[in-house]
């Protein structure tokens, strides 16, 4: 693949912040950067909110820590979310079209 058929989006997200690079013919469109203030430890924070909205029978001081290794073990990020909606439909439904 050569650089000049390079176009697209880059998506870097770190602990603290996600940068977005849109990418044309291999050229990063710099004045098109952004900076989203959303990141992995916010998603390591709404896991802690939503055990604890759960009322899980987990020691307070280790929350953090366990929805930091939810996160790590069990959550990906998808490249075409309607074929995830698909391949999750055709798991949890039977032939006649009732959910299992």
């Amino acid at each position: 693949m050569s650089a000049d058929n390079m176009t697209g989006t880059v998506i870097d997200s770190g602990d603290g912040v996600t940068h977005v690079f849109p990418v044309c013919d291999g050229y990063v469109i710099g004045s098109c950067v952004k900076n989203i203030p959303l990141a992995g430890s916010d998603m390591t924070e709404f896991i802690a909110n939503l055990l604890k909205d759960r009322k899980e029978d987990l020691p307070q001081g280790g929350l953090k820590e366990i929805a930091q290794k939810i996160k790590e073990e069990h959550c990906y990020v998808s490249k075409d979310l309607l074929a995830e909606y698909e391949k999750y439909d055709k798991k949890d439904k039977n032939e006649k079209g009732e959910m299992v």
